[in-house]
Order: C-alpha cells, then structure tokens, then sequence
C-alpha cells in the first residue's frame, strides 16, 4: 500500500512544489510556506531557481539536479530523505516531472516508502491547451516533440501538446505540412508574462506568420484533433480485411478505429460488406 502524506513516518517527506511559469505571482501561497519551511530543495538549474527564491526573500541549500546528473544526485536526495530531512522537489517552470527527471526520484522514494506530497500550480501544458481553443479532452502530451512520435500520434483524434524551442519551430511545421498532417496549430510563447502570445490557424498560416515576424524562446505549442480522417476508403478496406483474416468483423473495426478515427459501427458494416463480396 502506498504511503499516504496523514499518517505518520519515520522519515521526513518529499514535497513535488509547482513554480510560475512565467509571471512570479502565480506562486501560490501553499508553495511559499513549504519553500520556507524545508530543509532543502532540489531544483534543475540553481541560477533559474534563484530568481524565484531571491524574489521571495528564501535562503536554503540547493541541490542541482537534472538529465545529466541524476543517476549521482538520486541517492544523495535518497539519503537525505532518509536521515530526517524534509526536500522540495521543483523544476525551473511549472509542474515538476513534466519533461525532467523528477518522475524517477519520485518512483524511488515510493519504493523506499518515502512518503511524498504534491503541491500543484502552474503548468505550461494546461495553460497552453486553455489557449489553443482546441477541445481540452482528449488530449495527449508529447514531451518535446520528436518526428518519431508523431508517427506513431499522427492518428489520435485529440489534441497534441508539444514543447519546442522558437527557432525549430518553422521546421516543425514544415514537417507538419510536407507529411499533409490534417491538423491546425496554436502556438504560444512567453505565457503569463506580459509579452505573451498565441499564434492559431492552419499549418500554413502560422508558417507565414512566423516567416513575416519570427518569435523567441520556449514554446508549447498544441495540434488540433484531426481536421479529416488520413485515410481514404481504399486503405481503410484494406485494414478491414487485413485484420478480419485473424478476427471477428466487430474486434477488427475496433482496431482499425482507433487507428483511424473512423466510428466503429460504420466500420462494422463495411467489414460486414466486404466480408461477403
């Protein structure tokens, strides 16, 4: 059974702490008093991390801990945990675990019943989706993207939500765009600061503009739900009847609707149809 944050340990606790985004008043309160309070915390980048804690007057032991690092630093923060000491977990923005490697040092303390704690807050993923205007759910969560996943997302019919760096992104949507993704785009920057912005559209028109006026930093950017299936009939009936030689009409139409997108009940009758040419 796993640990729960009420009862009572012999060792102290690991708190997961979200962090502004962008704007260094979305912090909320509860993160404040656990910043304060803990004896030490465990951030990606000390200098991103300074900002904030120089902004809000706290002074405590930090420990660098990223992608490289981590495998050295896990059992350090492991150890501390288990002598007694009380650890803040945060990332340089947002909600930690989202894209860092603080999902691995959570599993650890789990395993070790080192109970932990979250203390939720911004979140760049959320905020952008909020902003695309695409429906919320269902929606997928890529990382940062990578062409391969893409491959295997491509057919979800949902939002896609992707981190991406400013200067990639006109290749990104190349990309998008020469593969004849049938999906629009909403790109947003710099969020809750006061120069944020949300470019929406289709693949081409936020490649022009992006062309007419380029923009920096990071981004999230989201890819609607599909616009049209990427399948035409023919290759939809060829799935069918691939799937239909090892299983039954409705098991395959299933499949092949999660593949496609199409609804499994007209999936169903065509399979039927196809079935008894």
């Amino acid at each position: 059974m796993l640990p729960c944050a009420e009862h009572t340990y012999k060792f102290h606790m690991l708190h997961v702490v979200s962090t502004p985004i962008g704007n260094l008043k979305d912090i909320t309160v509860r993160s404040i008093e656990t910043l304060k309070t803990v004896d030490t915390i465990v951030c990606e980048d000390t200098r991103v991390s300074g900002v904030l804690l120089n902004h809000l007057q706290i002074q405590k032991p930090l420990i660098f801990y990223n992608d490289h690092n981590a495998p050295v630093v896990r059992p350090k923060i492991l150890r501390l945990l288990q002598t007694g000491q009380t650890v803040a977990l945060i990332s340089d923005a947002g909600t930690p675990l989202i894209s860092d490697p603080g999902y691995k040092l959570v599993q650890l303390c789990l395993e070790q019943n080192i109970p932990i704690t979250v203390e939720p807050g911004p979140s760049a993923v959320l905020t952008a989706l909020i902003y695309s205007g695409f429906p919320p759910y269902p929606f997928f969560f890529g990382g940062f993207f990578d062409k391969k996943f893409l491959h295997e997302l491509q057919h979800i019919n949902g939002t896609l939500v992707f981190f991406e760096s400013a200067k990639r992104m006109l290749n990104v949507l190349d990309y998008l765009i020469h593969h004849h993704i049938p999906r629009a785009i909403s790109i947003s920057r710099e969020m809750t600061k006061k120069f944020e912005e949300t470019r929406r559209g289709s693949l081409e028109e936020v490649k022009q503009s992006l062309i007419v006026k380029s923009i920096k930093g990071e981004v999230t950017f989201c890819l609607s739900p599909l616009l049209h299936s990427i399948y035409d009939q023919e290759a939809i009936d060829a799935l069918l009847q691939e799937h239909m030689k090892t299983l039954p009409p409705k098991t395959a139409a299933k499949l092949v609707s999660e593949m496609t997108g199409e609804k499994v009940n007209t999936l169903y009758k065509r399979g039927l149809f196809l079935k008894n040419i």
